[in-house]
């Protein structure tokens, strides 16, 4: 499930830091920790090169919010919340769209 909210489309429940312990369906708490450990698989097989780009916390969290942005409303921004490894804090942004020209 998305939550779209004042203009930001999210994975509902991706900004809980312990997803397990939200009042969700457990197929959508399933979701958002599968997206996690699909990132971190990501990241573990590639290496030092995985984290040479912004945005490498929340890899799959954007792949699947930008297909459900794109097919509802390409204005929407989109809302990611990942755990920074620095200060150990969950962060939740809200990207502003890629311009698309026909």
């Amino acid at each position: 499930m998305f939550l779209v909210a004042e203009g930001v489309a999210s994975v509902l429940g991706s900004h809980l830091e312990n997803v397990r312990n939200a009042k969700l369906p457990a197929s959508q708490k399933g979701f958002v920790e599968w997206l996690r450990e699909e990132n971190d698989r990501y990241n573990a097989g590639h290496g030092i090169t995985a984290f040479m780009y912004e945005g490498h916390q929340y890899r799959y969290l954007s792949y699947v919010t930008s297909a459900f942005i794109a097919k509802l409303d390409p204005a929407l921004k989109m809302g990611v919340s990942y755990l920074d490894n620095d200060t150990g804090q969950q962060v939740c942004v809200a990207l502003d769209p890629l311009p698309v020209t026909p």
